[in-house]
């Protein structure tokens, strides 16, 4: 018998200890029963031992609310806007573009890049919305016809007369 236990306190102490596996196992066939575990449980494996240099790939990291206030969006690049006028100026000419888009006036007009021959390019990245615009030889002679409608990040191909 244990020390300092009545012989009434041992007796309760080790009944209570044989019916505890009992009532367990009650419990569980109480819970079988109304379907709440698994009939057939399986044990997950451990699993084997990593070698010692082996990394553990860090936990993703969440984004309060009040820090999503400071945290910048990532930035989007914009799309490229480009006019292409497939059209032969001539040897020794030019081709400009006059217009509302970036960087473009009425008054006076923006070279465009000879890519070939009879091909002209200009382009912007900095296109926010629709504009329209007019080709026009060496920044004198305007194209015929109405001005063309560009929407950003579109490339545009024209076939301008003078």
């Amino acid at each position: 018998m244990a020390k300092d236990m009545t012989e009434g306190e041992f007796t309760k102490k080790t009944n209570s200890r044989a019916k505890a596996p009992k009532a367990a196992a009650n419990k569980k066939a109480a819970k079988a029963s109304t379907g709440l575990t698994d009939p057939n449980p399986t044990t997950p494996k451990r699993a084997p031992k990593k070698a010692q240099d082996a990394t553990i790939p860090a936990a993703p990291v969440l984004i309060k609310a009040k820090d999503a206030k400071t945290t910048a969006a990532p930035a989007v690049v914009p799309a490229l806007t480009s006019v292409v006028a497939k059209v032969d100026v001539g040897f020794g000419n030019a081709l400009y573009i006059r217009g509302t888009g970036p960087g473009m006036s009425w008054e006076k007009g923006v070279v465009m890049m000879n890519t070939a021959a009879d091909e002209w390019l200009w382009s912007s990245a900095a296109a926010s919305s629709i504009f329209v615009f007019k080709v026009l030889i060496n920044d004198d002679i305007w194209s015929l016809g109405l001005d063309t409608i560009v929407v950003p990040g579109e490339q545009l191909v024209v076939e301008p007369t003078f």
